[in-house]
């Protein structure tokens, strides 16, 4: 959050759920004046309809196995920002569907929106590559790839 204060003022940043951070991240946008451009929405579904309205997916997680939330952004057709954890390079094709960052850094996170929103990023095609790739057949296949051959 504090990174919006570095950001073009066209920015907005929308938060769903409800974690334990929801009260601290409030304080924070409070303290920063930045209420008019950083919303927490709480839990929201089904979170597609806001998916398919954002420009950019922002996933700052630092563990998780396979990301269900940037295969949902993924599938909406959504350019993605993550952090490099997991299966993050099977999913995102630096500067293709989404940009890869190194460094869990607001800064960096910051440079890297400021560079996708100057990036062209083909979101029908984004979309179609995601939902091949992440189709039940197309799993099943890998699947089949793995144990019979």
């Amino acid at each position: 959050i504090k990174s919006m204060t570095q950001l073009s003022p066209k920015f907005k940043l929308y938060i769903l759920g409800n974690g334990e951070l929801k009260p601290h991240l409030s304080s924070l946008i409070s303290q920063l004046k930045l209420s008019n451009r950083v919303f927490l929405l709480g839990h929201k579904t089904p979170v597609y309809s806001y998916l398919f309205h954002a420009d950019l997916f922002l996933s700052t997680s630092k563990y998780e196995g396979c990301p269900n939330a940037v295969i949902e952004a993924l599938s909406c057709g959504l350019p993605v920002i993550s952090l490099n954890y997991g299966a993050i390079y099977d999913l995102i094709e630096h500067e293709k569907n989404g940009l890869i960052v190194t460094k869990q850094d607001p800064n960096v996170f910051s440079d890297a929106t400021e560079k996708a929103h100057h990036l062209s990023f083909n979101r029908p095609k984004i979309q179609k590559e995601a939902l091949i790739k992440h189709s039940l057949n197309h799993t099943i296949q890998e699947y089949e790839d793995v144990l019979y051959k």
